[in-house]
């Protein structure tokens, strides 16, 4: 049985990578029975609704500019009101270039993490850092979600990381 019923993907894209994530994570939620996952761009002026009712908040974000979260992320982050995110339990994912900036891989999860430990919300898991195109990670996308949910056995998906 899985923890959570219902899980909103929310993400920032620039490429359309992070997007497809997220309906790849979706598309295997939504077909197990019992759960309803929906994705939405963090840019949606209806994502502040979607938070008022959420429980599971998947986020997704590329890495920009040497470890930053991608432009929609940014403002998301700094415009959404605190007390939406806080009663969130959250899981974290993001793709950066490896090879290109091995230094920031990935940076995006870490500012998203820290951001969430200040305002106050339940980080679960580990961040799930992508160097790939989504298609070619979808089992890893898939597992990740999985877990989140509670439905994959081999972690524990409750593990809280502060």
């Amino acid at each position: 049985m899985a923890i959570y019923d219902q899980v909103l993907i929310i993400y920032g894209s620039e490429t359309g990578n992070t997007e497809r994530a997220a309906e790849i994570m979706a598309s295997v939620l939504n077909r197990q029975e019992g759960i309803q996952a929906e994705t939405m761009n963090v840019g949606d002026l209806r994502v502040e609704e979607k938070l008022k009712n959420a429980k599971a908040v998947l986020m997704g974000a590329s890495t920009w500019d040497h470890g930053l979260p991608q432009d929609d992320f940014k403002a998301f982050m700094e415009d959404v009101d605190a007390a939406l995110i806080k009663p969130l339990e959250v899981g974290i994912f993001g793709f950066g270039d490896p090879e290109g900036f091995p230094e920031a891989f990935c940076g995006a999860t870490d500012v998203i993490r820290g951001w969430l430990h200040k305002i106050g919300a339940t980080v679960v898991g580990d961040n799930l850092r992508l160097g790939a195109d989504a298609d070619d990670v979808r089992n890893e996308l898939e597992t990740f979600a999985l877990r989140y949910v509670g439905i994959a056995t081999d972690l524990d998906p409750t593990h809280v990381i502060n």
